[in-house]
């Protein structure tokens, strides 16, 4: 049979016409209607009717089905409301495994099988065209993969060039990254090759200590001729020129102790017995291995040449400083002798010239003084040039004994009140309760102090003098000082005072050896003089001592 319906604004309406019944001039009238009218028209297919197929074909008509028969068989059925395959298959099963199980069923009912609204998409979709205009409830078969998981697919597509942009980007660094490290490892490796040609050039080898073990690299067997390249400390000992063993214990305790670069020159032999100690210079810094252990790696160079050109330099430079020594002492003593020599022989001139009965008495007793004075200053000179000469030479005597410097503080002073010019302050700063024993010789001793008292009386026109001793307690140390308000001496001429027959004053009388003599004396008594002055007010001339006994 053949049910046909119209919509309209007001809703459906349905018309039941028998297919069977339909007249051949209503057929064609079916045929001519407008397809706008066609659009608003569906057949239901109560039974399975094969003439009315082609009939439901040529109209263009959605059919729909209440049975299952024909559809989805290429019959162009659109859907119903039927029992489908799966409904039926699903209640056959139950009855058979019912009846498998040998359960008492008796007759079988006849009943109606459940149904569900199905739609073929294949045909629908020529009408409806979109899935959302089919209700929730109704089931669709041959529904494209493509607009099922349409969303799916998008988001899949869009994952997969998302993630082909990220491993494209990842193999582009990759690359990049590979290119890199090739470049460095080129690098490297013309580095490596540039290292061990210095290092073969220069005569080094690496090396490292691990849980007290030295280990040189394969360039120390080709620069000292030995196979063995692990050594203990007890081991690398026997290799140490003996004045060295010292030397390099003390290099292996400092590497543990200080992070920063150490450096050491020791003597090897790693030729044997009939070979010479040759010069190594062993240097060190602390490193980190993998496990994050400390390591102590460096290198060590061959530097016996460089030793031995050093040593022809320091002999060269020694040469030619005697040389200019020499050359300076001459000039020096000629320009110092001359000097008070032309005003000896001038005025002894003029004393016993041919006028000399003309000078008046008080004249000649001024020139007398003059001539005195400076035969004075040359016998000083003469005295100052033999005694630096007999320090250089090794030849001057010293009576090193235990003396109480308190007591040598206080005769000085005393002896210099009457010496110090009446317009200056004479101050001593000792605390005459307190003995202070030191080994030194009395009479050079009272020498340096005297030459600063000299000096600080010369050069200071008004203020004070100031002869002091105090203790460093914590060195056991004393100092004996001599501090002024003179005019100060210059940075720069600090650095050159205690040089020989060096002056602050060209003009000045004296020879320019008596700090410089000062400077060997106090050497000599295992002591060191110390210098603080300041231009306009004053200095202070400090010699400091080792206390005999601990305080």
């Amino acid at each position: 049979g053949l049910i046909y319906g119209n919509v309209n604004k007001n809703g459906l309406t349905i018309s039941l016409c028998p297919f069977r019944y339909i007249k051949g001039s209503s057929l064609l009238v079916m045929l001519k209607q407008s397809k706008r009218r066609q659009q608003n028209q569906a057949f239901l297919l109560d039974k399975l009717d094969m003439l009315a197929i082609p009939i439901v074909t040529a109209l263009n008509i959605p059919s729909f089905s209440c049975i299952r028969e024909g559809f989805g068989e290429n019959a162009k059925i659109v859907g119903g409301y039927m029992a489908t395959e799966g409904i039926t298959a699903k209640a056959s099963a139950s009855l058979a495994a019912r009846l498998l199980k040998k359960e008492k069923i008796g007759m079988p009912k006849i009943r109606d099988l459940e149904k569900e609204y199905v739609l073929d998409w294949t045909y629908f979709s020529e009408y409806a065209g979109d899935i959302s205009n089919v209700p929730q409830n109704v089931r669709i078969i041959n529904y494209p993969f493509y607009d099922c998981y349409r969303k799916e697919l998008y988001l899949l597509g869009g994952l997969f060039v998302f993630s082909f942009i990220l491993v494209t980007i990842s193999l582009l660094r990759t690359h990049r990254r590979s290119l890199m490290e090739r470049k460095n490892l080129q690098m490297l490796e013309e580095a490596h090759k540039r290292l061990t040609l210095s290092m073969n050039g220069g005569k080094i080898s690496l090396w490292n200590i691990q849980e007290g073990v030295l280990e040189f690299d394969d360039n120390y067997v080709r620069l000292v001729g030995m196979e063995q390249r692990r050594f203990t400390k007890e081991d690398i000992m026997r290799y140490t020129h003996p004045d060295d063993v010292q030397l390099l214990s003390s290099f292996y305790e400092t590497l543990y102790q200080s992070p920063s670069m150490q450096i050491q020159r020791i003597r090897f032999c790693f030729g044997g017995k009939e070979a010479d100690y040759q010069w190594y210079e062993l240097r060190c810094s602390t490193l980190k291995d993998a496990q994050g252990e400390i390591m102590l790696a460096g290198i060590m160079q061959n530097i016996q040449n460089l030793v031995e050109h050093e040593q022809q330099l320091i002999l060269a430079k020694q040469i030619a400083e005697k040389a200019e020594l020499k050359q300076s002492f001459l000039n020096n003593m000629s320009h110092e002798i001359r000097t008070p020599l032309n005003a000896i022989v001038g005025f002894t001139n003029l004393l016993i010239g041919e006028g000399a009965d003309e000078i008046e008495p008080e004249e000649k007793a001024a020139m007398i003084e003059i001539v005195n004075n400076n035969n004075e200053l040359l016998l000083k000179l003469v005295n100052d040039v033999l005694e630096i000469s007999r320090l250089d030479s090794g030849n001057l005597s010293f009576d090193i004994k235990e003396h109480n410097i308190t007591k040598i503080i206080k005769e000085i002073y005393v002896t210099y009140q009457t010496l110090i010019q009446p317009s200056l302050c004479f101050i001593l700063e000792l605390d005459e309760t307190v003995s202070l024993p030191v080994n030194i010789d009395c009479f050079r001793f009272t020498q340096v102090i005297s030459n600063f008292l000299n000096n600080a009386n010369k050069f200071t026109k008004e203020g004070t003098i100031t002869l002091g001793c105090r203790i460093y307690k914590e060195h056991q140390e004393v100092c004996v000082y001599v501090k002024d308000t003179g005019k100060g001496i210059d940075d720069k001429e600090l650095m050159m005072i205690f040089d020989r027959f060096y002056k602050t004053d060209e003009f000045e009388q004296g020879s320019g050896l008596g700090l410089s003599i000062c400077k060997v004396i106090i050497e000599r008594l295992a002591g060191r003089i110390e210098v603080h002055s300041e231009v306009g007010k004053g200095s202070c001339f400090s010699v400091i001592l080792s206390l005999a006994n601990i305080i």
